[in-house]
């Protein structure tokens, strides 16, 4: 009888250890990164280019993303304005609400919060006009390694032609 037992802790144990496992590797991950009224679009002008972007964090734990650019060489031109020319690299920054500099482009979140930010697209230089910059901006968690991500379209307009 004392290995019926065994047996039956042993698989009790397993089971247990199998579920906990299982729910910290099916965390939810659930977080929304979008730029308001979907604007990903935008020309920039002498002045640059702001986009309100807002971040959601739809799981049920609190979470701390990272947040970070990156330039993208791909096309990301629309058919308005559709160019054929490698895209243009431009400086930018990520900005609170309140145009303030995000700490170590860090956010905490608590379940169902938002946080909205802006990313600050420097004005290009004079040789760059008529040519797109794409840019990525990715949210990652500290508990979720997938990162929700958008793509910001930027148009270089010749500030001289009407």
């Amino acid at each position: 009888m004392h290995k019926k037992y065994k047996k039956s802790l042993t698989l009790t144990l397993f089971c247990a250890l199998a579920l906990t496992t299982a729910s910290v590797f099916s965390q939810n991950c659930n977080t929304v990164l979008q730029v308001e009224k979907n604007r990903n679009f935008k020309s920039a002008d002498e002045d640059g280019a702001v986009f309100n972007l807002v971040l959601k964090n739809q799981s049920s734990a609190k979470n701390t993303y990272t947040i970070a650019t990156k330039f993208l060489p791909t096309a990301c031109n629309n058919d308005t304005y559709q160019k054929t020319s490698p895209n243009v690299s431009l400086a930018n920054h990520l900005l609170s609400s309140e145009s303030k500099s995000l700490s170590n482009n860090m956010v905490e979140l608590l379940p169902g919060q938002t946080y909205s930010f802006k990313v600050m697209v420097e004005a290009p230089s004079n040789n760059d006009y008529g040519k797109w910059s794409c840019i990525e901006v990715s949210a990652v968690s500290s508990n979720c390694k997938e990162a929700a991500t958008t793509v910001l379209s930027v148009y270089l307009a010749d500030p001289t032609e009407e």
